[in-house]
């Protein structure tokens, strides 16, 4: 197999190097799938929180192999509930791919052992053209054209027929209503309070206290939850989609707003 260590302009974040692979953990991973014979693999750029690989296929079938570094198992397949409530409704992204038995998740074969205990969960998914956005670092007629495309996207996700409570229960780590209870649980612990749990409760939670009841009243459904610029592929300035629903779940969507505003703005 062609192992090329290069980079892939999928995304513009420093390339993740938590997890590299050989040819024989590929060979294993992919005996699972209806791939064909994948012929190379390269680490791309991005994934702060997973090592993603390009994946070339003799069949001409490309994917995005991702390696999920810092979640378990069950909390993979918790937002592939979400994602799956997407493809069933043909939002625009990267899609997983089941193996053969129907299985979105696999274990990473470790070498000489079979224990999966301590795999990290992988996911293959849809490989989609497309070049990453900017931050906002100008003003330019492309960057605001894709501001907007990156709105039209998320008024897209945010339009989607409702996703049972009862389905996907995840709630946003940083949200309006999980800040007291953070602050509260940080205090609980007896240590020296960090300068970002102090500022949280000094200076957001403070003003924001008598504003929490109108907070929880807002439109709640699925947000994506880290609508920056670099988490979108963008085909032309007007044309993109959305990717790496990693932080996906349940919240009021004006948090997405929020978010885009300050990724893209």
């Amino acid at each position: 197999i062609n192992a090329e260590y290069g980079t892939e302009h999928h995304t513009t974040h420093p390339m993740s190097s938590r997890t590299s692979l050989n040819d024989a953990q590929i060979e294993r991973v992919f005996a699972l799938y209806d791939l064909g014979t994948c012929t190379s693999y390269k680490p791309m750029t991005g994934g702060w929180a997973n090592s993603n690989f390009r994946c070339e296929f003799d069949t001409g079938k490309v994917v995005c192999f991702k390696v999920c570094d810092e979640k378990t198992a069950e909390q993979v397949k918790r937002t592939l509930v979400a994602l799956k409530h997407l493809e069933r409704h043909a939002y625009r992204t990267c899609h997983p791919i089941a193996a053969r038995d129907g299985s979105c998740v696999v274990p990473l074969p470790l070498d000489n052992t079979d224990d999966r205990s301590t795999a990290p969960p992988c996911v293959v998914f849809q490989f989609l053209p497309g070049v990453a956005g900017d931050g906002p670092n100008n003003e330019s007629e492309s960057t605001c054209a894709r501001v907007f495309a990156l709105g039209a996207a998320l008024g897209a996700l945010h339009s989607l027929p409702h996703l049972a409570e009862s389905e996907f229960t995840e709630q946003f780590a940083m949200g309006f209503v999980e800040m007291a209870p953070f602050v509260a649980e940080q205090e609980a612990l007896g240590t020296p309070v960090h300068s970002f749990v102090d500022q949280l409760r000094t200076k957001v939670l403070h003003r924001l206290q008598s504003r929490f009841a109108a907070a929880t009243d807002l439109p709640r459904g699925l947000v994506h939850g880290d609508a920056f610029l670099d988490n979108v592929l963008f085909t032309s300035d007007t044309d993109c989609a959305l990717i790496d629903f990693e932080e996906v779940s349940r919240d009021a969507l004006v948090l997405d707003v929020a978010m885009a505003i300050v990724g893209g703005c």
